[in-house]
């Protein structure tokens, strides 16, 4: 259920290395979060994961900004402060894709693209629920 650093590290390079496109998911807990460490976290986290690769192969790198604590919670963090997220990775990542996910749902995935500026989403439990799933895209394809 946990991976480290490190496995996941080899994970992103084995999966670059085929040229394939990986998605890094990256995330604080609550009590990060709370103390206010977000940003220290997420730089860690991808700093660790992307330890020894090497930057062109990076070109297929997704990131996905997916807060631990509201993963499957129904507590999606608010798309001003996930704008504040996608703006400290903008300043690591100029070019690679950066999603949303962590308890989306047809009411906020908007949010996300329109507001907050995420280029996409990634979808978790509410993919499991067709009817809902077919909303979120709705409402994406709907911008």
């Amino acid at each position: 259920m946990y991976e480290t650093d490190e496995i996941i590290n080899k994970k992103i390079k084995a999966v670059l290395k085929e040229k394939l496109k990986p998605i890094l998911c990256i995330g604080e807990t609550e009590k990060e979060r709370n103390a206010g460490i977000t940003f220290e976290i997420l730089k860690n986290q991808v700093k660790k994961a992307l330890i020894n690769s090497s930057t062109h192969q990076l070109i297929n790198l997704i990131i996905a900004y997916e807060p631990v604590w509201a993963i499957g919670t129904g507590k999606a963090c608010n798309p001003r402060e996930a704008k504040e997220v996608l703006l400290f990775l903008r300043k690591m990542f100029k070019k690679i894709p950066i999603l949303y996910g962590g308890s989306l749902d047809s009411k906020n995935a908007a949010d996300y693209i329109k507001e907050a500026g995420f280029n996409g989403l990634l979808v978790g439990g509410a993919s499991l629920d067709s009817k809902e799933f077919v909303k979120i895209v709705k409402v994406i394809s709907a911008l």
